[in-house]
């Protein structure tokens, strides 16, 4: 049997609808991207044949679970799951979107004020399910491993956010550039992690918790039929303006998004410094995935 033989079956069995047509969307190092026709609705198929597949796919479909739980923006409907039987590696099937950009003052508007209020919302049950009953004052984290690209990032439940941001995001990135011989930068990246309390000293409040997709860069954002989308987590329970890092770093974002996102989620002091520790995280991951060319950016 041909993995695409086992998508139609497993779609028909789970899904209750026969697949029509199969058409490639291309792919990317990380897989590749169908639309499947059916009787029923359309469909996106990501296929990943890689050794760890499965997990990979399982953790962005129960991360698109509780993202969809919060109500506040939309995500594709995540269906099902699934290892080849016959085969290497893994498919997951979503719901299909067609998908507009952000392309007016009013998208932007409206995709700002949508971003703040899923920020703003109350944490579903589902982002919180594996803390322990020890744990209960640990608000930092997820209930699984999910990745950056193809960086696992650990979500061990912590109970102070610049922690768990100094040691289980910006020091795995500091050991993956160690490995590549970057001394210089490691040793600016440890001073770094010893003065991180300094960039939330300002601030008024505590970091409130909240849900965050993580990796939104203008690629993983859209628009279907005027409401905001977003997909392609990687999910935190951390501070809102983690959010906001990547989301400066490549443009995409218009003004309106801004102002509509600050109209309910207005600066805390020592925002704009903060920025700049929250695009480190980003501009080590590209570094550490994608070669020197971001080594500029990190140092």
């Amino acid at each position: 049997m041909t993995p695409e033989d086992e998508i139609d079956a497993c779609i028909r069995e789970h899904l209750n609808v026969t697949v029509k047509t199969r058409k490639s969307l291309g792919g990317s190092s990380f897989g590749q991207t169908l639309k499947v026709t059916t009787d029923g609705d359309e469909l996106f198929v990501k296929v990943i044949s890689s050794k760890d597949a499965f997990e990979f796919l399982k953790t962005e479909f129960d991360s698109l679970k509780i993202l969809d739980d919060v109500q506040a923006i939309r995500v594709p409907k995540p269906f099902l799951v699934s290892p080849f039987k016959y085969s290497r590696g893994a498919f997951l099937v979503l719901e299909f979107l067609h998908l507009d950009d952000l392309s007016s003052p009013q998208d932007g508007e409206a995709f700002g004020q949508a971003l703040a209020e899923f920020h703003l919302a109350p944490l579903p049950p589902s982002a919180l399910a594996s803390r322990e009953t020890k744990d209960q004052d640990a608000t930092f984290g997820f209930p699984c491993t999910t990745r950056c690209g193809s960086f696992a990032q650990d979500n061990t439940w912590n109970a102070s956010w610049s922690d768990f941001y100094a040691r289980q995001r910006l020091q795995p990135q500091l050991e993956l550039i160690a490995g590549l011989g970057d001394k210089e930068v490691v040793e600016m990246g440890k001073i770094v992690i010893e003065k991180i309390d300094l960039f939330f000293e300002m601030m008024e409040e505590p970091v409130r918790p909240s849900l965050v997709h993580g990796d939104l860069w203008a690629g993983n954002a859209g628009m279907v039929s005027g409401q905001p989308v977003i997909y392609d987590p990687a999910p935190v329970v951390g501070h809102a303006e983690f959010e906001l890092g990547i989301m400066h770093m490549f443009g995409g974002f218009s003004g309106s998004v801004w102002d509509a996102y600050h109209k309910k989620m207005p600066k805390a002091s020592g925002f704009e410094i903060r920025q700049c520790l929250y695009r480190l995280f980003h501009w080590m991951n590209h570094y550490t995935l994608f070669g020197r060319g971001y080594r500029s950016s990190v140092a």
